[in-house]
């Protein structure tokens, strides 16, 4: 059934030029006028099944927000019809359908009113609301005392609390401290799973490739393209790059999605980091880097004065947040004399010697001998991924050992065609996906990645080992499929080689899947592998050289 559908939908403004009474009165004796026809959108057309979640991209003034306003009846259409089928919910505009002057909890009601909910019905869910919100010490005062963020955690509570059938939400989510967006998304997966229709506008490529199913590209009031979400935002992120639009090319690089907590910023904004770009030796942009080759970090920066002497420094994070290295110029002996500009620096990092992982890097702009004073620090501004040489080594770093006896051992030559990692600790009876599980892992996966939570990717094949315990019985794994495809993932499991069950992942949301263990003794290693049938490629392969092939997403394993 379709909740929403345009259907030949245009919209007109008439914008009106008079700035004076004495221009007006011009105007009108002349008989002259100076208003202007502005067509927001122009014979707009698509439809949205029920239960689907719609993204809407395109640059600033395009007609985004008036697609939501006419979908939720704020505005008229000049032409055509809109039809929503169910209640409309909707999160717009910061403070639309607030009124300043009553308090925050005034305004919970009439919300409640303006949807047509009885009072007696949004009292029973008040408490829930204003808990949701956060602002129970703050509920009775002016909303006209709210902050931005303030504004947009009670209009989203309320949105989400009124049993709304279509929820629409305009950019104001990028208002929000991180831990409430953390806690919209959370929200907003919940009413995916449950089969609400969602319309969603936002500048962020990443949420909306991942959290959207599918997506509507507006382009100057009209609509340019309309389908899956990975070949759409392909599309318009491949436009974007042939203007020149960096906001959205910056916007569109492998960075951490919307929900992540590791990007933050800081600085009093003397000098500005426009940019920072992972390459290898000669410029070219990379994500999978081999271990032992060497990387650059291209830092382009504007320096709003000049500057006798600043230090330039890099850190390096793994993905779980642990700290692997971090160096600036002035403790190397240089530092850096800024002129009024643009420019770029360039950090050369010479045989990097990490194994494997998931790595954010941070880059940041003082004043020499003062970093607690910076000009601008970005830390998780970008981020690359090491590919072992060898799987036999575990850990973080290419050791590269060489091996000599003396006395009674001889080293002799091993028939072993590919060498198995070891692990130095005690094999688990659970594992869970950034927490350390390197050692117990066999081939088959990628780098750990904090959505959050931690999950691992996995190939077409990928292993691990878990120990049996006690009276253990079956073999939990959570994982889910690819966002970016809307058909199921199938696949089987294998205990040593025997397969003990067979999957398939319909939503691209974390599900609990159980298999029964066959009988074995305690305290056995079980080799345990996960075979899918099909694989993906990654929905931003073009635009970042990712070309992983993706089976499934593995949060945990545990044997109970």
């Amino acid at each position: 059934m379709q909740a929403v559908q345009f259907q030949d939908v245009s919209k007109r403004f008439i914008v009106r030029q008079h700035r004076t009474i004495q221009e007006t009165v011009i105007s009108w004796l002349r008989r002259s006028s100076s208003s202007q026809e502005f067509w927001a959108l122009r014979d707009v057309s698509f439809h949205l099944e029920a239960g689907r979640t719609l993204g809407i991209v395109g640059r600033n003034g395009s007609g985004k927000s008036t697609i939501l306003k006419l979908l939720s009846r704020v505005l008229e259409p000049s032409s055509g019809t809109v039809t929503a089928r169910g209640r409309v919910s909707a999160l717009l505009e910061l403070g639309a359908g607030f009124h300043p002057d009553l308090t925050g909890r005034e305004n919970v009601f009439l919300n409640g009113a303006f949807l047509g909910l009885p009072r007696a019905q949004m009292r029973t869910r008040f408490d829930e609301i204003v808990a949701f919100a956060e602002l129970e010490r703050f509920i009775d005062e002016p909303v006209k005392h709210y902050s931005s963020g303030m504004y947009m955690r009670l209009g989203f509570a309320v949105a989400v609390h009124v049993d709304p059938e279509i929820l629409v939400i305009d950019e104001v989510l990028a208002v929000g401290d991180m831990p409430f967006r953390q806690k919209c998304f959370a929200k907003l997966s919940e009413f995916k799973q449950a089969g609400m229709t969602i319309v969603f506008v936002s500048h962020d490529l990443m949420s909306v490739g991942r959290f959207c199913d599918e997506v509507l590209w507006i382009d100057s009031g009209s609509v340019r393209m309309h389908g899956p979400s990975d070949s759409v935002i392909k599309a318009y992120l491949s436009e974007a790059r042939q203007r020149g639009d960096l906001q959205v090319a910056v916007s569109s690089r492998a960075l951490p999605p919307l929900e992540d907590t590791r990007q933050e910023r800081w600085g009093n904004g003397e000098v500005v980091i426009d940019s920072v770009t992972v390459t290898d030796e000669a410029g070219t942009p990379v994500v999978e880097v081999a271990s032992g080759a060497s990387v650059q970090i291209r830092i382009a920066f504007t320096a709003l004065n000049a500057i006798a002497a600043a230090s330039v420094g890099i850190g390096v994070h793994r993905a779980d947040g642990v700290f692997v290295a971090g160096s600036h110029s002035a403790a190397d002996g240089t530092t850096v004399a800024l002129t009024k500009g643009e420019g770029e620096i360039v950090c050369t990092l010479p045989n990097v010697p990490l194994h494997t992982g998931d790595f954010d890097v941070s880059v940041g702009f003082w004043p020499a001998g003062d970093w607690r004073n910076p000009f601008d620090m970005w830390k998780g501004v970008a981020r690359f991924v090491v590919a072992p040489e060898n799987a036999a080594q575990t850990g973080m770093l290419t050791v590269n050992p060489t091996w000599q006896t003396d006395g009674a051992g001889t080293l002799v030559p091993s028939n072993e065609s590919v060498p198995a990692a070891v692990p130095w600790q005690p094999v688990p009876d659970h594992v869970v996906m950034g927490h350390q599980e390197d050692e117990f892992l066999g081939e088959g996966w990628y780098p750990v990645e904090n959505w959050p939570p931690h999950v691992r990717w996995m190939t077409r094949r990928a292993g691990l080992y878990l120990r049996k315990g006690g009276a253990a019985q079956l073999l939990g794994i959570a994982m889910c499929r690819p966002h970016h495809s809307g058909e199921p993932i199938t696949g089987r499991i294998l205990i040593e080689g025997g397969r003990i069950g067979d999957f398939s992942i319909a939503t691209p949301d974390f599900e609990r899947y159980l298999f029964p263990l066959q009988s074995s003794g305690n305290g056995q290693i079980l080799q345990i592998e996960i075979v899918v049938d099909r694989v993906m490629g990654s929905p931003k392969a073009e635009e970042t050289r990712d070309n992983r092939e993706l089976g499934v997403a593995v949060r945990e394993i545990w044997l109970e």
